[in-house]
């Protein structure tokens, strides 16, 4: 094939904007400091940095579900508690009244403490976190407890559906309790015997028997934190592994992504040198003059 001086300017000016474009691609990584700006400089980083951040962006989510399922059961276990210290207040006021012959007054003001502390269990047991009733089952929208405070009777309503949040790929924890199981029948109906004994004189006996149910009860409070206590703990280790492995992979997608600066300064440089030689060389070779061209 015959190299005319036409072949050659192409042929020179081809490798001389294939040098240029290096060049520009160096600038471009050093001033962003991302390896890649576009899906054609690196579809294969491009598609891994694609599933990283889909990853994160995962257990970002999962993250705000660890904080919510926390700070429900922290919510839940703070009206636990207070559940439990009512009942050691109405146990109070059923030991003293059972241990002592009291006149119909004085039976009438423990009766309006105990319901006043009755009444106070109930608003707890009608806590809500986020505007979602706690001990509501699924029926979060709606209070669950009910109370009578002439009687003392209390309702727990809602249902004993399990509301449950994930905290990691497949798996899901049940973070609430529900009101029956803290105002089971036994509590509730002990609690209801408890004002009747009041109303009247001579249920010394009675009271007194009622004591060793409301210590079932606080038994069972006691359990039911115990309970949530675990699962905070858990709620606790799950936040820890999943920020190590947010952690992880947002260094794997920077390494993905980032460059050397010093190694692309570097590169940089030697595509500029080259990309200059080619200028210097193009120089000589293609200015031939017309005399030239006679020769």
């Amino acid at each position: 094939m015959r190299i005319t001086d036409k072949v050659l300017m192409n042929t020179y000016l081809g490798d001389l904007n294939g040098n240029l474009q290096k060049m520009l691609k160096y600038d471009e990584q050093l001033s962003s400091g991302k390896a890649f700006r576009r899906p054609s400089d690196d579809p294969f980083r491009v598609s891994r940095s694609i599933d990283l951040n889909s990853l994160i962006n995962r257990n970002e989510q999962y993250d705000r579900n660890i904080n919510e399922a926390k700070t429900w059961l922290n919510t839940t276990d703070e009206a636990l508690g207070q559940v439990g210290e009512s009942i050691q207040k109405l146990r109070g006021i059923v030991s003293a009244a059972a241990n002592s012959q009291n006149s119909k007054d004085e039976l009438l003001a423990y009766k309006s403490q105990a319901l006043q502390i009755i009444d106070g269990m109930a608003d707890i047991g009608n806590g809500n976190f986020n505007g979602k009733y706690i001990f509501a089952g699924l029926d979060t929208t709606n209070p669950p407890i009910k109370c009578d405070n002439t009687t003392g009777m209390i309702t727990a309503g809602g249902n004993d559906g399990d509301v449950n949040i994930e905290i990691s790929p497949l798996v899901k924890i049940k973070i609430n309790i529900t009101g029956t199981q803290v105002f089971n029948k036994d509590f509730t109906d002990s609690m209801q015997r408890i004002v009747g004994y009041l109303s009247e004189e001579g249920h010394e006996k009675e009271l007194s028997g009622e004591l060793e149910n409301l210590d079932k009860a606080g038994n069972n409070v006691l359990n039911l934190r115990a309970e949530v206590g675990a699962k905070v703990n858990r709620m606790e280790f799950a936040e820890k592994k999943n920020g190590e492995e947010t952690f992880n992979m947002t260094e794997i997608m920077s390494k993905n992504e980032d460059i050397d600066y010093a190694e692309k300064y570097m590169e940089f440089k030697v595509a500029e040198a080259v990309y200059q030689g080619s200028l210097m060389v193009g120089a000589k070779i293609l200015q031939p003059s017309l005399l030239d061209f006679l020769r």
